[in-house]
């Protein structure tokens, strides 16, 4: 929650008492649904009262009925209220709080592989695609699955929510229709970096590659797909280096072996 600024307004036959200075910030707030109000009418006090600012955008006071509120300044909205309750009191002097204001906007971690990661502060209501948007999308080291998760609300009790998409289908026009969900404050992103392998030294395409986890691949296949062996390379020298928990081995390629997630398949350069 937001520490609310206090900004005293009192007005007497129309003119303002004196009143310390917001900060800067929050000179140009305007108030709105929801934002809790602090309504004082001097020496009346069966009209002062805390209210909440309604859905749309009004507050419903004793003798002056519904006044418009969202939109309007801390001191415009004071005025207002002066002017109408000059119908009703002689010298009327009211005094202004905003006790609370609504948060009109959400706090979302997004992580992972995606454009910018991070924290950050979003409108309320946006939807996961709106976000993953903002953040400038999935990067190409991105995985296949989308996650977000979703704490429990503070005060009740039980886990946090966990929703998984597939990432290619939350692009779809039926992922767009059906999985891309609003997010909520507190949600976290996350788009867990994919599975992949790596091929270095001497073929057409090094560099890394995503490995689909659906499709067997040989070490050869990884080779072809990496545009093949050029004309300098060593073709019985190839190497596998592969990690195993804590243990790093290097071993003879066996091209009909299938990759595995991290490995580093190694082309030598031939000397002859």
């Amino acid at each position: 929650m937001r520490i609310a600024f206090v900004l005293a307004l009192g007005l007497l036959l129309g003119t303002a008492f004196p009143a310390a200075a917001p900060a800067a910030t929050d000179q140009v707030h305007q108030l709105g649904p929801r934002d809790l109000i602090q309504i004082k009418v001097y020496q009346q006090p069966d009209l002062t009262q805390e209210i909440r600012i309604d859905d749309d955008g009004t507050v419903t006071l004793p003798l002056v009925g519904q006044v418009p509120a969202a939109g309007m300044t801390v001191e415009a909205f004071a005025r207002d209220l002066v002017a109408r309750y000059r119908e009703f009191l002689l010298k009327p002097e009211i005094t202004v709080f905003v006790k609370e204001y609504n948060k009109r906007e959400m706090e979302i971690s997004v992580l992972g592989e995606v454009g910018k990661s991070g924290y950050f502060r979003f409108a309320e209501k946006s939807t996961l695609l709106d976000i993953l948007a903002q953040v400038g999308g999935l990067k190409p080291e991105g995985g296949d699955r989308v996650i977000v998760l979703r704490p429990a609300k503070a005060g009740e009790s039980g886990e946090a929510e966990t929703f998984s998409f597939n990432a290619q289908e939350l692009y779809t026009p039926s992922g767009v229709k059906n999985l891309n969900i609003e997010l909520r404050d507190g949600d976290t992103v996350m788009v867990p970096r994919a599975d992949q392998y790596f091929i270095f030294g001497e073929v057409v395409r090094p560099g890394a590659y995503k490995l689909d986890k659906t499709t067997p691949l040989t070490v050869l296949k990884a080779i072809i797909l990496a545009g093949g062996f050029t004309n300098k390379a060593s073709k019985n020298g190839v190497r596998v280096t592969r990690e195993e928990g804590a243990n790093k081995s290097t071993i003879k390629a066996d091209f009909e072996a299938l990759v595995r997630s991290q490995d580093i398949i190694i082309v030598p350069e031939s000397f002859f």
